[in-house]
């Protein structure tokens, strides 16, 4: 599943953990709205507060409904696109991460 290491989802998330969190929100983000329109979400904070979970959780409706997801941190892209610059390799690493959908091919 789009290299997600574990399947987690909303529902599965305790917002009484984390009451700071606007629970409405992040149901309204997993309607995919953001997707249709080509925006970007991030989720930022210390460790522990969930990010990684809510993150997981878009990326599972996301998958649910057919779209195609790669999941990674901010790290691990960043060295992924360092590794591939000093290979000669970055502008085919960027297409990679900016490739057309399926759905949007004619």
């Amino acid at each position: 599943m789009g290299r997600l290491a574990t399947i987690k989802t909303l529902a599965g998330f305790d917002f009484t953990f984390q009451p700071s969190l606007d629970r409405d929100r992040f149901f309204t983000l997993a309607q995919l709205g953001f997707v249709d329109r080509h925006e970007a979400v991030h989720f930022l904070g210390p460790p522990g507060n969930g990010k990684s979970h809510l993150a997981t959780a878009l990326g599972v409706e996301a998958v649910k409904v057919g779209k195609s997801i790669y999941f990674t941190n901010l790290a691990d892209l960043i060295g992924s696109l360092a590794r591939s610059e000093r290979e000669g390799r970055l502008q085919e690493r960027i297409r990679f991460f900016c490739r057309p959908k399926p759905a949007d091919r004619r």
